[in-house]
């Protein structure tokens, strides 16, 4: 009875279905495109975007609305290479550049050290050359790095289509200045980089030559990915993204309590069950041996 007794219990402990704790979840950044000519952020709420605009041109500024700035940040008035005329999610055309910034000559890297860790960012990328970067760092550690050659991979397609599929766009669209037509050899095109997975960064790091960039917005909050925007491509992070503090679990054994702990609750009960039945058998056993001596 001992025998048969482990045997079934064994059985039964091996039956519970461990429960979908033990899954991973991807983490990292994943970076989409605005429409041809969208020169704003898509998101609706909860955002801070710099326009540049309170700057005077050939300023370097130090200070933005969504951070400090580390390295030469140069403003420029707006004109072929950069400068927008709208902070829309629509598409927009024609208008007055507006100033906007870039690295310069000599020392290319922008360092903005942000306001509050941030789990979005959006810039309107103009002018864009090959040899531009973006870094995103939590912490003081490379969280992920993202370069153009996912961006230029995407748009040596003669087509790209939007992540809710209602909308194609052709790459030739992103092609030159919205708003003078300028650089029409060049990629102007609105990103978005959204954290994954519970990664936030605090820091980003622009940089090559020639990175010119406006409208830069941040968010802090987990921002929804609007249909409308098209798929760039998902970068890995480099680190792990903070563990969230747990409170300690109650001494309880409910159903909620169980699908906590990654078992099911039916067949957990059950397994209660059987083990209580195969006690009673073994009690019963060892009375009739009793009887029997």
């Amino acid at each position: 009875m001992k025998k048969i007794l482990i045997t079934l219990t064994t059985l039964a402990l091996a039956a519970l279905p461990l429960a979908s704790a033990q899954a991973t979840t991807d983490y990292g950044v994943h970076v989409y495109m605005s429409a041809p000519k969208v020169q704003g952020t898509p998101l609706t709420s909860n955002y801070n975007t710099e326009t540049f605009d309170g700057f005077n041109s050939g300023d370097l500024a130090t200070t933005l609305s969504i951070g400090t700035v580390t390295g030469p940040c140069r403003i420029d008035n707006g004109g072929v290479y950069g400068g927008a005329s709208s902070t829309s999610a629509d598409p927009v055309t024609g208008g007055s550049s507006s100033k906007y910034a870039t690295t310069v000559d000599g020392v290319q890297v922008i360092t903005i050290d942000l306001t509050k860790p941030a789990k979005y960012l959006g810039l309107w990328w103009t002018a864009g050359s090959p040899s531009n970067q973006v870094k995103f760092y939590s912490e003081g550690q490379e969280v992920a790095a993202m370069t153009t050659a996912g961006l230029i991979d995407k748009l040596s397609q003669a087509t790209v289509g939007s992540k809710d599929g209602n909308n194609t766009y052709n790459s030739a669209d992103y092609y030159g200045n919205p708003v003078n037509g300028g650089a029409s050899g060049e990629p102007f095109v609105y990103l978005n980089v959204y954290g994954i997975g519970g990664i936030s960064f605090d820091r980003i790091e622009l940089s090559g030559a020639g990175f010119e960039f406006d409208n830069i917005t941040v968010s802090d909050l987990e921002q929804p990915v609007a249909g409308s925007l098209i798929d760039v491509e998902y970068i890995p992070s480099e680190i792990e993204p903070p563990v969230e503090p747990v409170d300690e679990p109650e001494d309880t054994t409910d159903a909620e309590t169980l699908a906590d702990t990654g078992y099911d609750a039916f067949a957990m009960s059950t397994t209660a069950a059987i083990l209580a039945l195969l006690g009673s058998l073994t009690l019963g056993a060892s009375v009739i041996a009793r009887r029997r001596k």
